[in-house]
């Protein structure tokens, strides 16, 4: 009897699930003697991009379930208790006139800047093919609403403030995401809570009972073979497989530190698929005076006590109050430039946008944690997005979730997505690792 061996390469969501899904086809049938599964991990540790601290509690990478309707780690974060918040409210802060908003005024803003993206998804779908390749979200942005006479002066200047914070959520500037292509940001529906005690948890559960072989950094595929090096054992590796799920960052496949053959079509949609960064800066304060100071009515209709507060006081600085302290969300020039940063260069920093907080009255930064995904050499970034001048993005990331190259390696992990609207998320990689998963055993076991 042959014993099939598949190898993952990578242990992050996708990884974890393509495993998952083996595994439980291997208990269910009669394969239990048939197939081998390896997962091989560069890193000390499972989850990839999500990672949750466990001094703080802080989540350096996924924190947001987008979407929990028709989602399949919506009944997982069930199962295992995850705290659910939902982030819609939002206190807004008037820099210029150094005040903050009336609820009303507050509202009517935040709904105006959130229903852009909607817009944006449906001329996407309606328009896609005549739409330019170059027109450029952030464009359409101050277009809408330069050109909407129910906006005050003030709201305009708020609005043009606010729609930058579509910079962190999809990890470049919007001027650098495109409108053609902008279908692949539909919202999935339902809630967008935070998983406020630690996505961690979740990726747990994905992982129960999956074996791993940590600080195996692979670095060649071929038909037949993966090739690593152990770190930890300073040694060479060689496993001899029938098949491939290569779960790694798209960051990762762009930099080519794993070498493999692959047709030109494949190569193009990698370099196509735009990659952005985005990187979170956790900071600790003396006390968290901001549970008591945030105005009442400001703050829609979730109680004080377990609201999430967004605090948009800048064109690209959002402080939200965490489990840990306060999150300062960057992206694209603004993560670059606090990466160059000291630990005393960012306090300073901060501190102006700390002050203008309801409620501050001295309190001090104690302490400060950023993230790094960029220079990360096992992620090369933080996840996907449509860039301007290409013409078909979604077409790429379904031409990677549905390829197999040499009748021997698919593709899985947020990037390689055949819905549209799941890159860049956690459920999109769960998804891929699942959709690899079946197609190996559709390959390697056929009916």
């Amino acid at each position: 009897m042959q014993v099939r061996t598949v190898v993952i390469v990578g242990a992050g969501m996708a990884g974890l699930r393509a495993a998952a899904v083996l595994r439980a086809r291997v208990i269910a049938s009669k394969l239990r003697e048939m197939m081998r599964i390896v997962v091989l991990e560069a890193r000390d540790r499972v989850g990839g991009r999500i990672y949750t601290c466990p001094s703080t509690g802080s989540d350096h990478g996924a924190s947001w379930i987008h979407g929990t309707e028709d989602n399949p780690l919506t009944p997982i974060a069930e199962r295992v208790d995850a705290d659910l918040r939902e982030t819609q409210a939002a206190a807004l802060y008037d820099p210029e006139q150094k005040r903050w908003l009336r609820a009303k005024e507050s509202t009517h803003v935040m709904e105006f800047v959130l229903g852009l993206s909607a817009q944006a998804v449906e001329l996407s779908r309606e328009q896609h093919d005549t739409i330019d390749k170059d027109a450029d979200f952030g464009s359409f942005c101050r277009n809408q609403i330069d050109a909407n006479e129910k906006l005050s002066t003030l709201e305009k200047r708020l609005a043009h403030r606010l729609i930058n914070f579509y910079t962190s959520i999809t990890a470049t500037d919007i001027s650098k995401q495109s409108l053609r292509n902008y279908i692949v940001e539909e919202k999935w529906p339902g809630d967008e809570p935070l998983v406020w005690n630690g996505y961690s948890r979740i990726l747990e559960a994905v992982a129960a009972d999956t074996q791993v072989q940590h600080n195996c950094v692979v670095h060649k595929i071929e038909r037949g073979a993966v090739h690593y090096h152990n770190v930890a054992d300073n040694a060479a590796g060689t496993v001899l497989c029938d098949a491939v799920i290569l779960a790694v960052p798209l960051g990762v496949l762009k930099h080519g530190s794993i070498e493999f053959d692959a047709p030109e079509a494949v190569r193009g949609a990698i370099e196509r698929i735009g990659f952005g960064t985005a990187e979170k800066m956790f900071i600790q304060v003396s006390r968290r005076f901001w549970e008591s100071g945030a105005p009442q009515a400001q703050v829609s209709r979730y109680p004080l006590d377990s609201d999430i507060f967004s605090f948009c006081q800048d064109p690209l600085i959002d402080l939200i109050p965490v489990r840990s302290g306060l999150l300062l969300y960057s992206a694209d020039d603004l993560a670059a430039k606090l990466r160059k940063m000291t630990d005393a260069e960012r306090k300073a920093f901060v501190q102006p946008y700390l002050e203008r907080m309801p409620g501050y009255s001295g309190e001090s930064i104690t302490g400060l944690e950023m993230t790094n995904w960029l220079d990360d050499p096992f992620a090369r970034g933080s996840y996907s997005h449509a860039p301007v001048g290409q013409l078909d993005t979604p077409a790429d990331c379904t031409l990677l979730a549905n390829t197999c190259i040499d009748d021997f390696m698919w593709f899985a992990g947020e990037h390689a997505d055949v819905r549209g609207n799941a890159i860049g998320t956690a459920h999109g990689a769960y998804i891929s690792g699942e959709r690899a998963a079946n197609h190996v055993l559709a390959a390697l076991f056929p009916k």
